[in-house]
This record gives structure tokens, sequence and C-alpha cells, in this order.
């Protein structure tokens, strides 16, 4: 290794470039980081049910299913009607009061079965068929409207169960129970573009970074100082993109209409990112590490110049 005479690695252009290029290198490092994840948890099937398969045990998103029978039993007035013909004319008051206490019920019984261990086969198979919708919009640009966990294909089961528990409840055909919406329409353009580039992202962004550092290290008359540099920019390009990651959720979770969906939308969100701070971590602690490990030979060598100039 050789190294600068003057400790304060002053080196002019040569020094400049160099630096200039380990920097580059460092934040091509991180988004590879990027690639990587989101290309093997969201592309991938198995992934991807694998990650939003406990979802239904989560309270938001049990409540958001739950919330979306009742609201659509309600729109047609199923659970009212069955009890104004229930009871007798002279009775028929006690409608509104029946009713509220038959929606409650539907309600605590549609929640505690979506939480069940018996319902998360049903859900994979909806996350499985939301996969395929979402890779299909997002190679297929002619496809339109909101990617979404779509309700309706749980409504039945749903409906089933609560009939053998002892809750038999007519609806009408084409009745919609709602959706979780991950991407909405009008935003559906940035994961098409995102995926495009994760498409190569993959192998060019490692490649690149493994080349700006190559030629940076073979410019640099130091030829550790690149290897520094890179090594403090890779954790400090990581946790800036964690902090844009950061922003980005609460965009996302913030666009949701009611709280119920904004909390659906924070499990849903937390479920497919889980992982991504610990990998991310870990990459930054890396390159740390390395630039600290050559910022110490780095002065130990000019230490030891220093001594022999003496």
């Amino acid at each position: 290794m050789t190294t600068d005479q003057d400790p304060s690695g002053i080196n002019g252009p040569r020094k400049a470039v160099a630096v200039a290029l380990a920097v580059v290198a460092a934040v091509f490092v991180a988004l590879a980081v990027d690639a990587f994840f989101f290309q093997s948890a969201i592309s991938d099937e198995d992934s991807f049910v694998g990650r939003v398969a406990p979802l239904p045990k989560d309270r938001a998103v049990s409540t958001a299913l739950a919330i979306g029978v009742v609201e659509a039993l309600e729109k047609q007035g199923t659970i009212e009607e069955q009890l104004s013909n229930a009871l007798p004319d002279e009775l028929d008051f006690l409608t509104p009061v029946l009713g509220g206490a038959a929606t409650q019920l539907v309600f605590d019984a549609t929640r505690a079965l979506v939480e069940t261990d018996a319902f998360a086969a049903i859900w994979r198979l909806i996350a499985a068929s939301t996969h395929r919708a979402i890779l299909a919009a997002i190679n297929d640009p002619t496809i339109s409207g909101d990617l979404v966990f779509d309700l309706d294909a749980a409504a039945e089961p749903i409906l089933e169960r609560l009939e053998l528990a002892g809750i038999s409840i007519d609806i009408e055909p084409g009745t919609s129970f709602g959706a979780i919406v991950l991407i909405s329409e009008d935003a559906l353009d940035i994961p098409r573009r995102i995926a495009r580039a994760l498409q190569t992202a993959l192998w060019v962004f490692p490649v690149a970074a493994a080349v700006l550092l190559g030629a940076a290290v073979a410019i640099d008359t130091d030829r550790l100082r690149p290897i520094q540099v890179a090594g403090f920019a890779v954790g400090g390009a990581i946790l800036l993109n964690a902090a844009l990651l950061a922003v980005v959720r609460t965009t996302y979770i913030n666009s949701g209409n009611t709280l119920v969906d904004q909390a659906s939308r924070r499990a849903v969100w937390d479920a497919l990112t889980a992982g991504y701070l610990q990998l991310a971590a870990l990459v930054a602690v890396v390159g740390v590490l390395i630039g600290t490990g050559a910022w110490w030979y780095r002065r130990s060598v000019v230490r030891r110049q220093r001594a022999l100039a003496v």
C-alpha cells in the first residue's frame, strides 16, 4: 500500500475524483440492498404470501374485515329487515335496538373468526390471488384500478362459518364487502417504474459499485482512502435510505380514509417490509467496520512513516 506523506490526505484532483467515485459506489450499494430485498419480498409469490399470512390475526386487519361485513349488511338493510320480519307488529319498535345488538354480535363473531387458524388457509388463497393481480398490473400498463386485498373473497366463507355458529344472514348477490388498498390507481405508475428498475438493479448496482470502487482505488495514491470513504458512506447512504422509506411509509398510511383503514395499511406495510431494517442495518454496520478498519490501518501507516522519518 502507498500513502500520502500528508496525513490529512490532500492529494489534489486525484483524491477528489477517487472520493467522489467511492461515495457514488456506496450509494449503489445502498440501492442494491433495496433491490435485493424488495425483489425477493414482493416478486416471489411464496415470500409475499408468507409475509402477509399472519395479517388476519392483526387486530387492525381483523377489524377492517369485520367492518366490511357489517357495513355491507347495513347498506342493504339485511339485519334490521330480518328482525322486522321476525318480530310481531306490536314489537316492531324494538327493531333498531335489537338491530344494534345484532350488528355488534355479527362484528364480534366475524372478527373472532378471522383471527382463528381456520381462516388462515382462506387468507393465504386471497394473498396469492392478490400477488398475481399485483404482478399483472405492474407488468401490463393497460390494467387500471386499485390494487387491493379483496375482502369479497373472504366474505362467503365468513358468512358460511357465521351460519354454522348460529348467525344466519341473507345477502344480495353482488354485495361488496370492501378492500384493503395496497396501491391506489393514481399511484400505480410509481411501482411500475420501480419494478422495471428492480429487474436490472439486482445485477447493475452491485457491478457498478464494484467498478466504481475499483476505479477509485486505482486512481488514488492512497489505496485505502476510497475504501474508508466508501465504508462510512455506505452507512450514511443506508441511514438516509431508511429515513426516506419512513417518509413513504407515513404517506402511504395517512392516505387511508379512516383510522381503521390507516391501521390496516400500517399492518400490511410492516408485514411486507419486515426484515428490511435488519438487513440494511447489517450492511451498514459491515460498511462502517470496513471504513473504520481502513482508517485505523491508514493512521498506523502514517505513524510508522513519521517514526522512520525521525
